[in-house]
């Protein structure tokens, strides 16, 4: 372990005064200017003139430098947003904001995979005072530091599992553009009524009940029942889960504001900018309450779909109307009153059970996704903490020289479970992933000794000995494959070969080997 002062430099970028600004020119990194997972989102929203960009010219940040975010409203937040500089913002002078961390005598990738791992976060939380994070608080954090090949190896794995987590990622974005594109396809746009729909109010469709004033001092950090808010929701629609963030209500329930699954609200508030007007459709029934600054949809007519409000309230026309007729300066508001007089296009209920039709069958694939994504973020965690402990085979990993910020696209395995190594002979042809699989399998059944069969721990070697050998374009195992392992092991059961057993000490059935 060393000390990061001793292979990086580490500072802090700088942030110019309201009238070093400028609406056009040199532009400069914020916040805003990075997504929740950490990529430049395309655009910059400041920008200074070239006296400033020249005085602070070693604030520029470099391709390969990793920047940590080391202010924000609160300490949860600090380091959130830990990212690797690539091409797109080689030269962009970062501000306050942002910690620079610029490798000298380290793989830039190694060490950016370190400050992103669970282990790294919780380093540079136990280092925050307040809610900042200061160069001396990041020089002084120790952390692994194998040979310069295996710093490359670990990158170049870590590297690629986070291109299939992004890809996995751009799965669930394309299918949400899928149904966009869809409603516009089948509706046009509400406001605007291309189709000719005939013209209602929204008020005649639904009514807009505020949630309650809940008082502060029964805000916790855990509870029953999620106190949901605008920061809940994203600005394109749909629940978030604000993680450390999140209120929980522990005070007297008034049974009429706890929301059941499927009921639909809508932001009358913005906490953040574009909130205002997004809906979300509520995840699980009794587990939910909706404060003041949001209006839960009462319907008021039969054969409205949720499905077809859901995109409505997304669409360009409406969202307008919602922004043109709100109120306030600081925080935008809107009400029920005047979000129930916007007229709109209203198609018939037939078309719009078509389009729900159409979200339920994407809402279903899109769950798939979701939790092979889940699947193989728990993965790159295990990952990571192998490889940061150097308990991770790296023989197999081929050594990159170089590797580049614009490559990364974007149950932990019990301790003394058998290792998985399958040898290969350069003179046979390559196998197949059927037969890869099969062969863990059987290597896996070898090794157990006396220990219980467990498919999520096996399941979780295989996908690393896969995420080590695979192509980027390569697939990550799925439930096909899944399926295929657990067919071998009731091929087992029926033969004999495998037992269920009942433990008594722990009270559940186990499969374990005949002898």
């Amino acid at each position: 372990m060393i000390r990061i002062e001793e292979v990086a430099e580490v500072f802090n970028g700088k942030t110019p005064s309201k009238n070093e600004q400028r609406v056009k020119g040199f532009p400069i990194l914020k916040i805003r200017d990075i997504d929740e997972d950490g990529k430049f989102n395309g655009s910059f929203g400041s920008f200074v003139d070239e006296k400033f960009y020249k005085k602070y010219s070693k604030k520029r940040l470099k391709p390969g430098d990793t920047i940590i975010l080391n202010a924000a409203h609160n300490a949860n937040y600090v380091g959130n947003k830990n990212t690797i500089v690539g091409e797109d913002l080689d030269g962009i002078i970062a501000t306050g904001e942002w910690l620079i961390v610029r490798p000298i005598e380290i793989d830039p990738f190694f060490l950016n995979s370190y400050l992103k791992s669970f282990k790294g976060k919780q380093k540079i939380k136990n280092e925050v005072k307040g809610i900042h994070l200061y160069p001396r608080d990041v020089q002084r954090i120790k952390i692994p530091f194998p040979s310069p090949d295996d710093q490359r190896r670990i990158a170049t794995l870590l590297s690629k599992a986070e291109s299939l987590i992004a890809k996995r990622k751009k799965s669930i974005t394309d299918l949400d553009e899928l149904l966009k594109s869809t409603f516009l396809e089948m509706f046009g746009d509400p406001v605007r009524n291309e189709k000719g729909w005939e013209e209602k109010k929204l008020g005649d469709l639904f009514k807009i009940k505020h949630g309650y004033a809940f008082k502060s001092k029964f805000f916790k950090e855990s509870g029953d029942y999620v106190l949901l808010t605008p920061g809940n929701f994203y600005e394109k629609g749909g629940y978030r889960d604000r993680g450390d963030k999140q209120k929980y209500y522990v005070g007297e329930i008034l049974e009429e504001y706890v929301l059941k699954k499927g009921e639909m609200l809508v932001a009358m508030t913005e906490q953040a900018s574009g909130l205002l007007g997004s809906p979300i459709i509520v995840p699980e029934s009794n587990s939910f309450l909706h404060n003041q600054r949001l209006g839960k949809i009462v319907p008021q007519t039969n054969g409205l779909q949720f499905s077809f409000l859901f995109e409505m309230f997304n669409s360009q026309g409406v969202r307008a109307s919602i922004d043109f007729n709100a109120a306030g300066l600081k925080v935008r508001h809107t009400s029920p009153t005047k979000i129930e007089k916007i007229v709109i296009g209203y198609p018939p209920p037939k078309f719009q059970t078509q389009f729900a039709a159409i979200v339920e069958k994407a809402e279903s694939i899109k769950e798939k996704y979701q939790d092979s994504l889940n699947d193989l973020e728990i993965l790159y965690g295990a990952l990571s903490q192998k490889a940061f402990k150097g308990e991770l085979d790296l023989s197999r990993i081929p050594l990159v020289h170089e590797l580049k910020a614009n490559d990364i696209t974007t149950g932990v395995p019990q301790p003394g479970k058998p290792s998985l190594t399958v040898q290969d002979d350069p003179k046979k042809e390559p196998l197949s992933r059927e037969q890869t699989l099969h062969q863990l399998f059987q290597l896996y059944i070898a090794d157990l000794n006396n220990d219980c069969f467990s498919l999520d721990d096996f399941w979780i070697k295989a996908e690393e000995k896969f995420m080590e050998t695979m192509d980027e374009e390569d697939p990550p195992l799925g439930m096909k494959e899944y399926d295929q392992v657990k067919k071998w092991l009731f091929e087992l059961l029926a033969s004999g070969k495998a037992l269920q057993v009942f433990n008594e000490i722990e009270n559940r059935m186990e499969i374990r080997m005949a002898s």
